[in-house]
């Protein structure tokens, strides 16, 4: 009655290190703007720039 499948599907990594990147700061850019700029900038007393590029260069 049932139809059986034999075949395997395997996924193939395609992503390298740029693509994660851009898609990570296009995530990003909206949310510093709207959610955390305000908080990072009471935080850091105002110096909200240097604390991004901080940031960047401690994940890189």
């Amino acid at each position: 009655m049932g139809i059986l499948l034999e075949e395997q599907t395997n996924l193939k990594r395609m992503l390298t290190l740029l693509p994660v990147v851009i898609i990570g700061l296009v995530y990003m850019d909206p949310l510093v703007v709207f959610d955390s700029f305000g908080v990072v900038a009471n935080l850091t007393k105002g110096h909200t720039a240097t604390a991004y590029i901080a940031i960047v260069v401690t994940l890189l």
